[in-house]
C-alpha cells in the first residue's frame, strides 16, 4: 500500500472516532454517486478508494454537486491529494450540471506540492466533477471537504477569482479587490508550477515563487502595453505579495510570462505599478497573485493604461438635435439606452450609432455590455450630450423692465447667422416655463440688433428666458431673468394640463400668487360643457387632480382667477 493511501486510511479512522462523539459527516463516494446529483454544502468527497484505499484503472465517474444554500461550492482537498504521475488521471470540475457545461478547473499529479494542497473555489453553485484514470497504476486518490462559500467581499467590483478557469475580468478603471486570505487555496494549471526557484529563470520559467493562496483575474488587451496601479496592506500578517501577468494559448494549454520575474519573487508591499508588455491588443490576459510565503495580505488595484473598458465614449456640447454616439473598449456586444431627458436610439444593439430628436439640457445614454468578457459582471459607462449651447446668435444682453401693469422685455444681439425667431418663455418658480410669445430674427446679419416684447399680464414675480431658434431648426436658451411688478393683476396662471389613464383624471398645474378660487371649465371641441368645478388655491406651484373625466377626444380647458383667465387643448385617450 502506498504512503498516501495509508495516510488516508490512518486520518479516515481518526476522523472517524472523532466523529464517533460529535457527528456524523456524509461521504460522497464518487464510485459510489456515479451519475447522480447531489445537493449539499457539507461533507467529504472521497475517490473510489474510499478513505483507506486506492482508486482503480479506467475509471470514468461523474457526479454533480449544487449548493443548498445559494453561494457558491468549495472544494479543499486538504490533507489528501494523490493522482497517479501517468497520463490520465484526472479531475475535472465543469460549471453546471453535465460535463458540457464550460470547464473551470483540471486538476493532475502536478497539482500535489509539499508545500501545499490545491483548492478549488468557484463562483458556480452547481459543479459537475468527473474523473479519469488510465489502464497503468493508481494512487491513493483524495479527500475533498465540501462547503459553500463565496469569496470575500471589499468592494463595488468582483474580487478576485480562486480559479484561473473562472478568473475575474476587468472591465472599468475603478479599483479591484482581493485577498492572499485563508479561503484561497493552491492553483497552479497547467504549465504554471509554482514549484519557485529564482529569477531569471524559476523553477518554471514562469514564476519565481511558490503557490500557496494564489487568486486571479483577467483582461482584454488595448495597447501592447498595460499597467496597473497596486496597494498592498495587511500590517504584520503580510509579507507581501508576488504577481505576474500571463499570456495564455487555448491551443497548447500553456502560459507565457509577461510582466518581470522579479515581481514573481519576493514581497511587493505598498504602492507600486506592474506593467505588461509584448501584449497583443484583442487578446484576453491572466492576472495571479500569491502571498509570499503563503502570507495573508489584502490588495487593491487599479486598471490604467491598455486595459480594454467599457467606454460609452466623450460627453458632448452640441447645438443640434441629433448626435452620434460610440462606445469602445471591453470585447462583446452591448445595448444603448436612454437614462435621462430624451432622444431616439437609431440601433440600440450597435456600438455606434446615431440618437435623434434630443431636447434642450442633459440627456445621458447608457452602454450596458452583453457579451464578451464583461457580460457577466454588468459592466456599463454612460454618456452626457449636452444640448444648451449657444446657436449663431450672439446674445449680448437681456434684460427686463416692471411697467405698471406689463413687463417690458429688450434683448440684444451682436450678431446671428439664419437666425429665425425668439421664443419668450415664463416661470412663476424658475423651474416650468411656458411660451408667452415670439419675435421675429433678423436672419443672416453681423449689425447688433434689438428686440422689445411687452408682457401684458405678468405676475408678480415672473422668471423670463429666450428660446432662441434658427432656420435649421436648432435652438439654444438664454439666461434666465427674474423681474417683479407689484402692480401685477394677476393672480395666478395655468401652467400644463394632462389626461392620466390609469387614475381617468385630468392634472392641472397651476401657479397661484395668492389664496383664493378657481373656476374650471372644460369643453369638448363642439363647445358642450364637459366639466364646471370651483378649486380652492395657495399660493405657489401646486397639482390639481380632478377625477370622474369620462370623454375622450380634443379638451379645452379654461381657468379663471379673480384677474386672469387661462385657456389650454389637451387630448383624453
Amino acid at each position: 500500500m502506498m504512503l498516501n493511501s495509508l495516510y488516508k486510511r490512518i486520518a479516515g479512522t481518526v476522523a472517524g472516532m472523532l466523529l464517533v462523539t460529535c457527528c456524523v459527516a456524509q461521504t460522497y463516494n464518487i464510485a459510489t454517486y456515479n451519475g447522480t446529483t447531489v445537493n449539499t454544502c457539507s461533507g467529504n468527497f472521497y475517490d473510489s478508494g474510499g478513505s483507506g484505499g486506492n482508486y482503480g484503472n479506467n475509471e470514468n465517474y461523474v457526479v454533480t454537486f449544487c449548493s443548498t444554500s445559494g453561494s457558491p461550492l468549495y472544494f479543499d482537498f486538504t490533507p489528501n491529494y494523490n493522482l497517479d504521475a501517468g497520463t490520465g488521471d484526472t479531475l475535472f470540475f465543469y460549471d453546471g450540471l453535465t460535463t458540457s457545461d464550460p470547464l473551470i478547473a483540471i486538476l493532475v499529479k502536478n497539482d500535489d506540492y509539499g508545500f501545499g494542497y490545491p483548492v478549488i473555489g468557484t463562483t458556480s453553485t452547481c459543479v459537475t466533477v468527473q474523473f479519469k484514470s488510465n489502464a497503468s497504476a493508481t494512487d491513493g486518490g483524495w479527500q475533498a471537504s465540501i462547503s459553500c462559500e463565496a469569496p470575500p467581499v471589499c468592494a463595488d467590483n468582483p474580487p478576485a477569482a480562486d480559479i484561473f478557469g473562472q478568473a475575474t475580468a476587468v472591465c472599468n478603471l475603478n479599483d479591484y479587490c482581493g485577498t492572499t486570505s485563508g479561503y484561497y487555496g493552491e492553483d497552479a494549471p497547467y504549465n504554471l508550477g509554482g514549484t519557485g526557484g529564482s529569477c531569471p529563470s524559476p523553477d518554471d520559467g514562469l514564476f519565481a515563487g511558490t503557490l500557496e493562496n494564489n487568486s486571479w483575474l483577467k483582461f482584454v488587451a488595448s495597447a501592447t502595453t498595460a499597467n496597473f496601479d497596486f496597494n498592498v496592506t495587511g500590517g504584520g500578517s503580510c509579507d507581501g505579495i508576488q504577481v505576474g501577468i500571463f499570456g495564455f494559448n487555448t491551443t497548447t494549454k500553456t502560459f507565457s510570462r509577461k510582466t518581470p520575474c522579479n515581481y514573481t519573487d519576493g514581497g511587493w508591499e505598498g504602492a507600486f505599478t506592474l506593467s505588461a508588455t509584448g501584449l497583443t491588443i484583442g487578446e484576453t490576459y491572466y492576472m495571479m497573485i500569491d502571498g509570499n510565503a503563503g502570507s495573508n495580505c489584502d490588495y487593491t488595484i487599479g486598471a490604467g493604461t491598455g486595459v480594454a473598458v467599457v467606454n460609452a465614449g466623450a460627453d458632448q456640447l452640441l447645438c443640434s438635435t441629433s448626435a452620434t454616439i460610440s462606445a469602445t473598449g471591453a470585447t462583446g456586444s452591448g445595448e444603448w439606452t436612454l437614462i435621462t431627458g430624451g432622444g431616439t436610439i437609431t440601433d440600440p444593439y450597435s456600438a455606434t450609432t446615431t440618437v435623434t430628436g434630443l431636447p434642450y439640457g442633459i440627456n445621458t445614454f447608457r452602454w450596458t455590455v452583453t457579451g464578451g468578457l464583461c457580460a457577466d459582471a454588468d459592466i456599463f459607462d454612460e454618456v452626457i450630450i449636452d444640448i444648451s449651447c449657444l446657436l449663431p446668435i450672439t446674445l449680448s444682453e437681456f434684460s427686463g423692465i416692471a411697467q405698471q401693469q406689463t413687463v417690458a422685455l429688450h434683448w440684444t444681439t451682436a450678431e446671428e447667422l439664419n437666425a429665425a425667431q425668439f421664443i419668450v418663455e415664463r416661470s412663476p418658480d424658475a423651474h416650468l416655463f411656458t411660451p408667452i410669445g415670439s419675435v421675429s430674427a433678423a436672419g443672416t446679419t453681423s449689425t447688433p440688433q434689438q428686440y422689445t416684447f411687452i408682457d401684458d399680464a405678468p405676475l408678480s414675480l415672473n422668471y423670463y428666458r429666450l428660446k432662441q431658434e434658427d432656420a435649421d431648426g436648432q435652438f439654444s436658451y438664454s439666461e434666465v431673468i427674474a423681474v417683479s411688478n407689484e402692480h401685477a393683476v394677476t393672480t395666478g396662471q395655468l401652467i400644463e394640463a394632462y389626461y392620466d389613464p390609469e387614475s381617468q383624471a385630468v392634472v392641472l398645474e397651476y401657479f397661484a400668487v395668492q389664496q383664493g378660487i378657481i373656476q374650471v371649465l372644460c369643453s369638448d371641441i363642439q363647445g358642450r360643457v364637459v366639466l364646471s368645478q370651483s378649486v380652492p388655491v395657495s399660493p405657489g406651484m401646486q397639482s390639481i387632480r380632478m377625477d370622474a373625466f369620462p370623454p375622450s377626444g380634443v379638451i379645452i380647458m379654461q381657468v379663471a382667477g379673480d384677474t386672469d383667465r387661462s385657456t389650454l387643448k389637451f387630448v383624453v385617450h
